[in-house]
């Protein structure tokens, strides 16, 4: 691939991230105005949205995605002429467009543009173009029925007008016959050039076209870039780079002087079928698709353009690290002073190279802290990303269950590491999608109950103390405690004779197997799920905790480290006999002479030592990390270091605690058998280089 293919891949990045933001709010938007009614800014909103997507998807030759949002386009088109009113049924056909639009975004991002895009897709836009096909959405259906009116009211009023009134119906109907079979010639006319590139379609249309543009006009820009993009489907053995080039001549010179008129439009369409374009005939669609397999064996990065993950950073975020980047300079320049002080051993003394020295090392240390801080920040991303995709998910619930649902966001623009990000998305998808399946009721039943028709499910995100935290709440009928409780005992997990402890039942609900759905459905039932949410939880170090009321509802709160990047962190630095080991800051409770520990003996192999209000094992932290078989023994100048991580607490005899150190974590390409301890490397200030310890391992707390 050349240059230009990987600017176009760029590119094709570049909108597709785009137009996934752009839809997050889409649903929404249209459920507003389901419940709220016309809005002109949200229609607005939503007009511009399809229109970009299907101007962008165009250009890349995305057809599915063109039709379908083109489709959108005009019903928002009627929507925004006030031509069109909102009902129920308009707003369905929307968000399943939206939706097919969405689905052949993720289907295209995963797989590449050799993707086959999702059935929903043409079913989405069919449903559209026959809702508008059969006159449900005729931009004029309101105004003819209104002109009809007062046309019959007329006739009631004064007989006498019939005739008048007659003969302007005759010339309607003799417009529609008309319109009708131009539409005839223009099918008949897009069934020849069916097989063109849309690019070569739309400047065809332009050109044929009886509107008439003035010089300046925006619409020169779309022209050159329609014409300049024919260029990948020419005959490269024809003149056609050549008529190309003259068409653009052609377009420069009436964009700076009469415009586009009929005249040049009609040079225009000449030229055009002077092309050589290279297209492929129905017939044979399955050569050009195994051309097309090919081109993607030969050049694997384009079939799998989309899989490239990217980030969208804010300028202020990049200016800001620029910023302390250029710092650095003026540090580099500091130690190049010093260094010349440092040759004038006559006139300089060594206690002010070493005054200076200091200096500029605090200097670089605080420097080096902001650029932490800084890269860190450009990794931050908003919640928002996930939430705006929850409204969406609900509603496709809502309508396979018959219920009326709304979601509200608190703390949307809480930004968080893309890390964490991810490790929430998933979770935060099933707890949704199941707040709004088995927590919110059906509308009779909450009426019933004293409630309003439609449920709420609230999404909230704050962060304190070093954690991300999220709730996910609903007014639903809360979860069904004695359901779970006779689902835990037919399963084995209690037993009959256990008492009713609240707590321990609900946490039944988070181990394997479990559902209380009385029907398998796509939705849930499988007794999926709310395991794989606390296990991925629970392996970045995260919890999850649990509220429920009988009729009022049930909170899922999900807490998170903010900070998940391990490359940079803070170290406890130890010693044994030969080695020199880094063990997390987080995880160390405390350290203590050995004398003081007072170890005793409990049988042949073990030992232990009082701490606090319970009993801790201890080990040589040198024998455990590589067992050799070597006695215990404790030093009387040793220390014991208590180590803690997920509940289980253990004590090491180590020869010497160095200290608290800021390391960068290195990956060890070496085999797992040789580092099942060890997580990584790190060189300290002094060129030693330490290993980091895998407390998971050494304390037994990996998950299976």
């Amino acid at each position: 691939m050349g240059q230009e293919n990987s600017t176009d891949l760029e590119m094709m990045i570049g909108f597709l991230d785009e137009a996934v933001d752009d839809l997050c709010n889409v649903v929404q938007n249209l459920m507003n105005l389901r419940s709220d009614g016309y809005d002109e800014t949200t229609v607005q909103s939503l007009f511009r949205v399809f229109h970009s997507i299907k101007g962008n998807a165009a250009y890349f030759n995305l057809i599915e995605i063109k039709e379908l949002s083109h489709a959108i386009e005009q019903v928002m088109e009627g929507m925004r002429q006030k031509k069109l009113q909102i009902t129920e049924n308009v707003i369905e056909l929307l968000i399943n467009g939206a939706n097919g639009v969405s689905k052949a975004f993720e289907v295209i991002r995963a797989e590449g543009t050799s993707a086959k895009i999702p059935e929903s897709v043409k079913e989405a836009k069919d449903a559209i173009l026959n809702f508008l096909k059969n006159g449900e959405g005729a931009a004029d259906n309101f105004q003819t029925l209104e002109e009809i009116i007062e046309d019959l009211t007329l006739i009631e009023t004064n007989p006498a007008a019939v005739a008048e009134i007659l003969q302007k119906y005759k010339e309607k109907l003799e417009k529609l016959k008309s319109a009708a079979e131009g539409k005839d010639a223009e099918a008949k006319e897009s069934e020849d050039d069916k097989n063109m590139p849309p690019e070569y379609k739309e400047l065809k249309k332009l050109m044929s076209e009886e509107k008439t543009y003035p010089s300046g006009d925006p619409i020169f820009g779309r022209i050159r870039v329609l014409m300049e993009t024919l260029r990948q489907f020419i005959d490269e053995k024809s003149d056609s780079n050549k008529t190309i080039d003259e068409m653009l001549d052609n377009i420069a010179i009436c964009d700076l002087t009469i415009g586009l008129d009929s005249l040049i439009k009609a040079t225009i369409l000449e030229q055009m079928a002077k092309l050589k374009i290279i297209v492929a005939a129905a017939p044979g669609q399955a050569k050009e698709e195994e051309h097309k397999k090919e081109e993607d064996a030969q050049h694997p990065q384009a079939a799998q353009a989309a899989v490239a993950k990217t980030m969208r950073i804010s300028e202020e975020s990049v200016d800001n690290f620029l910023a302390f980047v250029g710092e650095l300079v003026i540090v580099e320049d500091m130690y190049m002073n010093l260094g010349s002080m440092a040759y004038q051993t006559k006139n300089v003394r060594k206690e002010d190279i070493v005054i200076e020295l200091k200096k500029i090392t605090e200097t670089f240390s605080q420097l080096s802290r902001n650029l932490q801080k800084s890269i860190m920040e450009i990794r931050k991303v908003p919640i928002d990303q996930i939430f705006k995709r929850m409204p969406k998910i609900v509603n496709e619930v809502a309508t396979k269950t018959d219920k009326k649902i709304q979601v509200k966001i608190e703390g949307g623009d809480l930004r968080i590491d893309k890390t964490i990000l991810e490790i929430l998305e998933s979770p935060l998808v099933h707890m949704t999608r199941n707040a709004a399946d088995h927590g919110i009721e059906k509308p009779e039943v909450r009426v019933a109950a004293g409630k309003d028709e439609e449920g709420t499910i609230t999404l909230a995100a704050t962060e304190n103390a070093g954690l991300v935290i999220v709730t996910i709440k609903d007014d639903g009928g809360g979860l069904n405690l004695e359901k779970l409780r006779a689902k835990a005992i037919e399963i084995g997990i209690m037993s009959e004779n256990e008492s009713f402890d609240q707590e321990k039942i609900i946490n039944v609900m988070f181990a394997s197997g479990v559902s209380t759905a009385t029907e398998v459905t796509d939705i849930s039932g499988r007794g999926v799920g709310m395991d794989v949410v606390k296990k991925n939880l629970e392996k970045a170090s995260g919890k999850i905790f649990t509220q429920t009321e009988h009729g009022k509802g049930t909170t899922f709160t999900l807490t998170i480290p903010s900070v998940m990047t391990t490359q940079i962190m803070q170290g406890f630095v130890v010693k044994t006999e030969t080695d020199r080991f880094i063990l997390p800051l987080e995880c160390i409770e405390a350290s203590v002479s050995v004398t003081e520990a007072r170890i005793e003996s409990v049988n042949e192999s073990g030992h232990v030592f009082q701490f606090k209000e319970g009993v801790i094992p201890v080990a040589r932290l040198a024998e455990a990390v590589e067992p050799t078989g070597t006695a215990f023994y404790a030093d009387s100048k040793e220390i014991v270091v208590v180590v803690h991580n997920k509940g289980v607490y253990q004590a090491f005899i180590v020869s010497e605690v160095i200290g608290i150190h800021q390391i960068v974590k290195k990956d060890l390409m070496l085999p797992k058998e040789f580092t099942e301890n060890i997580s990584g490397s790190a060189i300290m200030g002094d060129g030693v280089v330490s290993l980091l310890l895998n407390i998971d391992a050494l304390l037994g707390t990996e998950e299976n």
